[in-house]
Formats: structure tokens, C-alpha cells, sequence
């Protein structure tokens, strides 16, 4: 199950997401295939950051306090923050 979180604050946003990257960096060295993914985007009326989490991130995800949320679009994911960007084929699919 994918995962959101929304920070408010653009100054916690962005410490939060080099915490972020450390710890995702350490769950991948982890874990197996398939790997974890978080993936990051601003939210321009707010200055806030939505991170979401892939389902093989869902430890990191809880963690941190992130709610369960349905498979988000291309749009609302945003940029990839860390592991794999999806191929065309993948576009779409539940990891």
C-alpha cells in the first residue's frame, strides 16, 4: 500500500527529506527486490512537500507518521527523492 505525508513547513520539508534519503538508503541496503521508492512534490500555493512512499517503503513510512493513501497519479507523485524511476510499462501499476 502506497503511503503520503505532508510537511508544511518548507524548511522542516526540506531537512526532513535529507533524513529521508539517509534512512531510505539504509532500508534499501536492507531489504530485497522490489526496491523502495519516496518520491517528493512541492505543493506551490502552501511551500509544503508531499513525500510518498512506495509500498516496499511502508516501514519508513510509518515511521515517520505517513497515512495509508491510494496508488497515486504520475502528477501528484512529483519527483523521485529515492530508488527507481518506473519504466513506461510500469506507469500505473501497484508495486
Amino acid at each position: 500500500m502506497w503511503h503520503h505525508l505532508y510537511v508544511d513547513d518548507p524548511d522542516e520539508a526540506f531537512a526532513f527529506g535529507n533524513r529521508l534519503l539517509q534512512e531510505a538508503l539504509q532500508l534499501a541496503a536492507r531489504i530485497e527486490a522490489p526496491a523502495p521508492s519516496v518520491w517528493t512534490r512541492l505543493d506551490r500555493e502552501t511551500g509544503g512537500v508531499h513525500y510518498y512512499f512506495s509500498p516496499p517503503a511502508e516501514a519508513l513510512a510509518r515511521a515517520h507518521g505517513a497515512s495509508a493513501c491510494a496508488l497515486p497519479s504520475r502528477d501528484d507523485l512529483g519527483s523521485l527523492l529515492f530508488g527507481e524511476q518506473p519504466t513506461a510499462g510500469d506507469a500505473g501499476k501497484k508495486a
